[in-house]
This record gives C-alpha cells, structure tokens and sequence, in this order.
C-alpha cells in the first residue's frame, strides 16, 4: 500500500537519499521512493527538488543530485508564521 507522506516527512526522505545515493533524475528518485512505498506525483517531486535546492552535479560516471551546502527541507509552519507577520504589518 503506497503512503503519501507530509511535505516535511518527504523532503527529509528525499534529502536523505541523495546523500545516501547516486540518484541522477527525478524518475530514478521517484522510483526509489514508489519501492519504499512513498506516493509522489512528478510535478510535486520537481517542486520538492526546486524548494531543497538540489542540484545536479557531475560524476566520473555522469550526474547526479545533491544538496546545496547547508540545505534543509523549508518549515512549512516558519513561511505561513512569515506571511502572517507581513500580513499583519501592512
């Protein structure tokens, strides 16, 4: 049975594959995540990847993703507390 992970939940997965794992495209990556049981649609994988700032480095063997020095997955709870203090400023 496939499980749809929180936003928070799934970036920390996905996060720990890279590091863990040569992964050189989204397929390959959503394809890890569908064997750990993990749904993801692509359009949500390619936002989870823009927001953790992955990039895609070169290898002896080709490419592969990983994370910009010092990346974490974005706290949900901080943007929208953010939001509110803007809003609320204005």
């Amino acid at each position: 049975m496939k499980t749809a992970l929180r936003k928070a939940d799934r970036q920390k997965r996905i996060l720990e594959l890279v590091q863990e794992r040569e992964i050189a495209t989204q397929t390959e990556l959503k394809e890890i995540l569908a064997g750990e049981s993990v749904e993801v649609d692509q359009g949500t994988l390619s936002r989870d990847v823009r927001e953790l700032n992955l990039v895609r480095v070169t290898t002896e063997d080709g490419f592969k993703y990983a994370p910009v020095e010092g990346a974490t997955p974005p706290a949900s709870s901080t943007r929208f507390a953010g939001r509110l203090v803007k809003s609320a400023e204005k």
